[in-house]
């Protein structure tokens, strides 16, 4: 993301982005000299990025070549073709997606989840199969939660929260679905507290999205913005949940034990 960059930080991420072979490839002077900004300049931008130093930023961009070349790699059977297309359009937008999220939303959300007493997820269609799997593995923890795909529910539900024991989920990838932004909206308007996850190119035209208490971004690959379903959308959104729930069963005491010992109970049943 490009939020709280200078316009030299921009200029300077906009060539990485261009042409990522050479930044990997070169060192800090180099790359101050050729993308015409000062060294500070890239120190700042690989701290913003969330990197400790310029060779693990290097690292994690030449992990994106060697994602991108597999999309190079299929013989001329169709089926195969498909089998690759799916297999690295999701691993690419779960890697991507794990660059991109900013973990202390990330940890802010799982706080509020763990100590929320009322919480409402709402998606459409795709965006809803990511709702409902953080939703009912939250249950199974012990957690209470609602999960709607009809405006018509979600809106009945929002009339008995409150701010300070509520917490509302909206999954919305392209940020224009307006059963969510109805949703967000009505929320906006009585003061709850709301989290949106979408993606990270997502429209920004929804004012009330954009109000979000917190936004939790996902990616996908570019090449499959026309397909239908989207693949990689669908898996990083359900990365997101799945995060999600791993780093509340970490900070909920007691969970990691108890889930222990279901886990070999389960397992002592089926054998």
């Amino acid at each position: 993301m490009s939020k709280n960059l200078t316009f030299a930080e921009m200029s300077a991420l906009d060539q990485i982005n261009k042409n990522i072979n050479f930044f990997v490839s070169n060192n800090l002077q180099n790359l101050s000299k050729n993308y015409n900004v000062g060294e500070a300049t890239l120190v700042r931008l690989v701290k913003k990025r969330g990197f400790s130093s310029l060779k693990e930023m290097q690292i994690s961009y030449a992990k994106k070549i060697d994602i991108e070349n597999l999309f190079g790699n299929s013989d001329n059977n169709q089926n195969t073709k498909i089998i690759n297309d799916v297999a690295n359009f999701e691993v690419f937008s779960i890697i991507q997606t794990s660059e991109c999220i900013n973990i202390k939303d990330i940890n802010k959300t799982a706080e509020l989840l763990i100590n929320s007493n009322k919480r409402l997820f709402f998606g459409i269609e795709n965006s809803q199969l990511s709702a409902t799997f953080l939703a009912n593995n939250l249950q199974k923890i012990g957690l209470n939660c609602s999960v709607y795909q009809s405006v018509h529910g979600a809106i009945t539900e929002l009339n008995f929260l409150n701010k300070e024991d509520s917490i509302i989920l909206i999954f919305s990838s392209s940020g224009e679905t307006k059963e969510c932004i109805e949703v967000a909206k009505i929320a906006h308007e009585m003061n709850l507290r709301y989290i949106w996850i979408g993606s990270e190119f997502a429209s920004k035209k929804s004012e009330y999205l954009q109000m979000a208490n917190i936004k939790i971004f996902h990616s996908y690959h570019k090449n499959e913005i026309l397909r239908f379903p989207n693949i990689s959308s669908s898996s990083g959104q359900l990365f997101i949940s799945n995060l999600l729930f791993n780093i509340v069963i970490n900070n909920k005491d007691g969970t990691s034990d108890i889930l222990t010992k279901s886990n070999t109970m389960v397992k002592g049943w089926n054998s």
